[in-house]
């Protein structure tokens, strides 16, 4: 989740001159990058700590559980949406008019399991 917030598209482009007509041609590239940072991980630990500790636990008794639970909730949901073994249940699951179209011969379970395990 962390690493999807960090993303950030970065766009070039390089112009390049053709001698004999003495036109400009223009290409675009755009690529993702991600900036790490060591600093979340760090303030994430020390709040932990701070709220363990027994002065602040009455601080952090004071909220409603409620909110506690949406984040839970929240966190989970995003958590789901990109877990690589649940996508290959689903795929495994999938309808066969759902898959793309295989090879004459080829079972569609078979190739279904086979895409499961070289991908984990």
């Amino acid at each position: 989740m962390h690493s999807e917030l960090l993303q950030h598209r970065v766009k070039t482009s390089l112009i390049t001159l053709n001698e004999k007509t003495g036109e400009r041609n223009t290409s675009f590239n755009e690529t993702q990058k991600v900036y790490e940072h060591r600093w979340l991980p760090f303030l994430q630990a020390a709040g932990m700590l701070i709220f363990i500790s027994p002065p602040f636990q009455h601080v952090l008794a004071l909220t409603p559980r409620s909110v506690l639970a949406e984040h839970f909730l929240i966190v989970g949901e995003q958590s789901l949406a990109v877990n690589h073994i649940l996508y290959c249940l689903f795929y495994v699951l999938a309808l066969t008019s759902e898959l793309p179209l295989l090879l004459k011969g080829i079972k569609t379970i078979g190739a279904s399991m086979d895409t499961m395990c070289c991908r984990l």
